[in-house]
């Protein structure tokens, strides 16, 4: 792991002076693209030049962006193999090596940061209008994001969040299936990060299954832990007073003890029991007309006063 971690420093120190190298041929073909397109009379010299000048800055543009994926690139599998070897069963890590260990969120940001350097990447073959090119990022950046998954699922496993990491484990696992068929025919199985794909897919199954065996744990704790709350719980009143609140009972006080001065609030009461069916049979019943009835009691209380007229 020494040797290796060694060469992979070698290897990122070498592309960062060539990145620079670029930028700095970058900066000087901008300058010169800047004072060709201030020259007051053109020439078809100086028009030959100025498209040789763009030509130029796309290719420099280009080669520092191919550099820059590999540096990332170099940058995010050496994390992630200092990873993994840190992070194995019965490794023990002391003094400075302890200080210096890597952290499951730093191998996560270094893949993240390669898939922004492989946006570049896809921009530029989109505008040479290459398929093939494309075809060959598309399958580098499924690869990519399903290391991703991977570590960032782990992050969610040490943090004890089950739920979550079974998800991304699930995820990750469909991502790099993806990103293997896609790779097949386009011969790119020998990439470095293919072949860390091809050791992820291995661990997945495993990775899921614990995830899952961890979720079905933690529910069974939480609701066995449950049913001990609820049936622990007392939802009596133990505190409350039998006796009447002093305000009911201003004859007798305790200076010690009585501090309910009124029940507040109000304690519930029964309402009594109404007759519903009255209530609504009152809209269903019908009576019969009285009409009848009143012109016989007219005719009954009829006497001679009735009989002339003058009732």
């Amino acid at each position: 792991p020494s040797s290796s971690s060694s060469s992979s420093s070698d290897r990122i120190h070498v592309l960062t002076e060539i990145i620079a190298d670029y930028t700095k041929a970058h900066g000087s073909c901008q300058r010169d693209i800047y004072a060709n397109e201030g020259a007051k009379l053109r020439t078809v010299m100086l028009d030959k030049k100025a498209e040789y000048l763009k030509l130029l800055k796309s290719y420099i543009d280009y080669k520092k962006l191919t550099h820059k994926f590999a540096r990332g690139q170099a940058q995010a599998e050496a994390l992630a193999a200092k990873y993994d070897e840190e992070s194995k069963p019965g490794v023990v890590l002391k003094g400075k090596a302890k200080k210096e260990r890597v952290q499951v969120g730093s191998v996560i940001s270094a893949y993240s940061s390669l898939l922004r350097e492989l946006n570049g990447l896809e921009r530029f073959a989109e505008e040479q209008k290459d398929n093939d090119e494309r075809e060959r990022l598309e399958a580098r950046r499924k690869c990519y994001r399903a290391i991703r998954l991977f570590y960032k699922a782990t992050s969610f496993e040490l943090n004890r969040k089950f739920l979550e990491a079974f998800a991304l484990f699930d995820r990750s696992t469909e991502v790099a299936k993806e990103a293997s068929a896609a790779a097949a025919p386009l011969n790119e199985k020998e990439h470095s990060g293919f072949s860390r794909l091809e050791t992820l897919i291995s661990l997945l199954p495993a990775k899921r299954l614990r995830a899952k065996a961890l979720v079905l744990q933690a529910k069974h704790a939480t609701e066995k832990g449950l049913s001990k709350g609820m049936a622990s719980m007392d939802i009596s009143d133990k505190k409350k007073k039998t006796e009447a609140p002093l305000l009911d009972r201003l004859d007798t006080f305790e200076s010690t003890e009585d501090k309910n001065l009124s029940n507040f609030p109000e304690s519930f009461q029964a309402a009594p029991g109404k007759a519903l069916f009255f209530d609504v049979a009152y809209h269903e019943l019908s009576f019969d007309s009285l009409s009848k009835r009143l012109e016989a009691e007219k005719q009954k209380s009829g006497g001679l006063l009735s009989s002339l007229g003058l009732w």
